[in-house]
């Protein structure tokens, strides 16, 4: 394991650097005709021979260097392809599918440089059961807990104080709400395995902090009530699942 890492993170390094800081940001965005010809002929071939820095040090065989070679610049090909085929999606997904192809892409020479498989005595690793149970912490404070409360605040509705009220619009980002949430919780399940409550404290005043402009001037308090229910469902959720947590570490 400790074999694939140490090849794995310096590819991914690599990767990182020439994607991110040396290439320049016209090819990728492929502005003008002249970015998307770099993208699909000289943007490869950089790509693969940055990819032979790590690995060069691993071995000197022109056979696998060469398959290096090979390999970073049809993977940056076969972006590129894909990248023009998704262009009706949004850049949210382009990116994800790009940057994900690219991950996989460096598992698999990670994987080819070394002599034993990467999750061949996995389970024996001292960490394996505590990264174990802090993941399956992070999936339940997620989209279940998400579901959780939706099914709680069923039970309530927002009730107009006045008449007037249903002329009121409340204007937000699609989805915003659901985003801020999952961030809230991984925030707070974080600082809560680290023993750290005081910045628990501090996420939740700088989220009050924000909202609290946005109830003021709702004439609605069943909006207040109803916001301030599932703010509390979700600390009250994550922080009680970051207690199991802690307390399953000290048995394991």
């Amino acid at each position: 394991m400790m074999a694939f890492l140490s090849l794995l993170v310096p590819l991914l390094l690599t990767h990182l650097i020439y994607d991110f800081y040396l290439q320049p940001t016209s090819w990728w965005t492929k502005s003008t005709p002249h970015a998307r010809i770099m993208d699909w002929t000289v943007g490869p071939l950089l790509y693969g021979l940055c990819l032979l820095v790590p690995a060069v040090f691993w071995t000197q065989n022109i056979s696998p260097l060469l398959g290096v070679l090979a390999v970073g610049i049809i993977t940056k090909r076969l972006v590129a392809v894909l990248d023009g085929q998704l262009v009706a999606q949004s850049s949210l997904v382009r990116f994800t599918v790009s940057q994900g192809i690219h991950l996989v892409v460096l598992g698999l020479i990670a994987v080819s440089f070394v002599a034993q498989p990467p999750w061949v005595g996995l389970t024996e690793m001292p960490l394996f059961s505590e990264i174990v149970v802090i993941g399956t912490g992070y999936l339940l404070v997620l989209k279940p807990t998400s579901v959780l409360i939706s099914h709680v605040l069923q039970r309530f509705t927002i009730t107009l104080d006045s008449p007037s009220d249903h002329q009121h619009d409340y204007h937000g980002l699609v989805a915003a709400g659901a985003l801020i949430g999952y961030l809230e919780r991984i925030l707070i399940l974080t600082f809560t395995l680290l023993g750290s409550y005081t910045a628990v404290g501090f996420v939740l005043a700088a989220k009050s902090i924000f909202r609290f402009g946005e109830l003021t001037r709702s004439a609605d308090r069943s909006l207040t009530e109803y916001v301030l229910i599932g703010s509390l469902l979700s600390v009250v959720i994550t922080t009680l699942v970051g207690v199991v947590i802690t307390q399953s570490l000290t048995l394991i």
